[in-house]
């Protein structure tokens, strides 16, 4: 019997190929790769050998910090070089031009923090190389700088070459990325790199909400990054008053958050961020005492606050809050408790009554601005110089030759602050729109009145029993950061 014969068909054989030969592709790629087993094993040999150099001029700078203390020794970086070429490592020393950039008072800027829009006026200063000796440890044909700091030695991991090393006349290249605006260099408008000299002005503008980036500037060959922080916070608030005062912040919250109906940046004195109810707050959430007392007949009728309490004076009243006093520097102790606008005031400036208001990210919150707290608000933004003073009884606006009860405010500040939709009735069916806005402060007056901030126009006094609304006060912690989301609405960051 004939036995059949069985081979390998031709296409069989491809196809066998053709795997074989995706298998050895694999193989390379995780072989060969920049993250494959060979460059792994790579940065793993290098991370080895740079931990080893680290280690060796530590323990030679440890024990010359000894024999300081001992005896009085200078220690030199060039004898640590020294002594680990004589280890075998071989060193590199060059004297390298760097660059840096300053800013108008002359500080070397590092890192840059500036606001959305804003645009910051930079000098190049070419640092000259004499000063500037810098030591090198090769490895693998590639240059690693050494250097000491505060609390050692350093061995930065980023190779360069020596090729990279050499001068470039003091020259240096700066290259803006996507999100940044190099505008008015040396008169030039740049849209990519670009030489700069000794001495060039260079104007970055920011083109993000918030967020951050980077900034590359090369000297030779050499790469220096400068990083750059694009935010909202106390101090760029405070530089630029006309663009975020009235801002509404649209995620602010706090048990009392319904009673708000939104909060807007209202000041900031560069460490805290002020912020005041957009709207008037309903009636139902004012925190009672034995001050106030909320009518709970008023506010059911109408969306009034204003007229939904009356006053049950006890005495004297004092505020301690260290915070509150930065912002109401009338007195801790009232020299005159006897009129109830000294009352109402302790009212509205205890930050234990107004807790409900207070959210997370707030030191305190308290019933409604001081005129402290008005004056610093408005002078910021008009750039006018709005005084005050007070006596026995309360503040007067002005001088004490001219003390006066009312004052016309600018119109466009107003207009930022500007409540209303909520219409309040001084009774059930009678009186529309709430006009004022009570503010924690007491007015020079025999009557017992407290200053109010008018919509229209007008701070002047009022009596606290009747045509004003309540519009809290929150400061927000040292610290707070505040972004601008995708739809140009303004968030506090959580």
């Amino acid at each position: 019997m004939i036995k059949e014969k069985r081979g390998i068909t031709l296409i069989a054989l491809i196809i066998t190929i053709i795997v074989l030969l995706i298998l050895a592709g694999v193989t390379i790629s995780s072989i060969s790769s920049d993250d494959g087993i060979l460059t792994q094993a790579a940065n793993a040999n290098v991370k080895d050998y740079l931990a080893k150099v680290e280690d060796a001029a530590n323990l030679d700078y440890m024990s010359k910090k000894i024999d300081k203390e001992v005896n009085g020794e200078e220690i030199k970086i060039e004898d640590i070089m020294a002594n680990l070429e004589n280890q075998g490592y071989t060193i590199f020393g060059a004297k390298i031009d760097g660059v840096e950039f300053r800013d108008s008072n002359n500080n070397i800027v590092e890192n840059l923090t500036m606001g959305p829009d804003e645009e910051i006026t930079l000098t190049v200063h070419v640092t000259d190389s004499e000063n500037n000796f810098k030591y090198f440890i090769e490895f693998g044909n590639m240059y690693y700088e050494i250097k000491l700091k505060e609390n050692g030695f350093e061995v930065i991991d980023k190779p360069i070459s020596k090729d990279m090393l050499e001068l470039a006349n003091g020259d240096a290249k700066i290259i803006p990325s996507t999100n940044l605006s190099i505008i008015n260099l040396n008169g030039v408008d740049i849209t990519n790199e670009q030489t700069l000299t000794n001495g060039s002005v260079v104007k970055v503008k920011s083109k993000m909400a918030t967020g951050t980036d980077t900034m590359k500037v090369k000297c030779g060959e050499l790469e220096t990054v400068f990083n750059i922080n694009i935010e909202i916070n106390a101090t760029i608030i405070a530089n630029n008053p006309k663009k975020f005062y009235g801002k509404e912040i649209i995620n602010y919250a706090c048990e009392n958050s319904e009673g708000l109906d939104g909060m807007q940046i209202f000041y900031s004195d560069g460490v805290n961020i002020f912020l005041i109810s957009s709207e008037y707050v309903l009636g139902k959430y004012l925190p009672e005492d034995d001050v106030l007392k909320v009518n709970e007949e008023k506010y059911t009728h109408d969306y009034g606050p204003w007229a939904s309490y009356t006053l049950n004076r006890t005495g004297a009243s004092s505020i301690t809050d260290p915070n509150v006093l930065k912002i109401f520097k009338y007195a801790s102790d009232y020299p005159n408790a006897d009129y109830p606008s000294i009352d109402f005031t302790a009212y509205l400036l205890d930050t234990e009554l107004w807790k409900k208001f207070k959210g997370d990210k707030a030191v305190y919150a308290i019933g409604g601005t001081t005129l402290d707290l008005l004056v610093k608000s408005y002078n910021s933004y008009t750039n006018e110089n709005l005084v005050f003073g007070s006596r026995e009884t309360g503040y007067y606006m002005g001088t004490s030759d001219n003390p006066q009860t009312t004052f016309t405010m600018n119109s466009e500040y107003c207009s930022l602050f500007s409540a209303g939709d909520r219409y309040a009735y001084q009774y059930a069916g009678g009186l529309p729109d709430a006009p004022y806005t009570h503010m924690a402060s007491p007015l020079m007056d025999e009557l017992g009145y407290n200053l109010s901030f008018a919509r229209n126009k007008i701070c002047m006094g009022g009596y606290t029993t009747y045509g004003f609304a309540f519009r809290p006060i929150v400061c927000l912690k040292e610290g707070t950061e505040i972004s601008i989301d995708v739809n140009g609405k303004y968030n506090i960051i959580y």
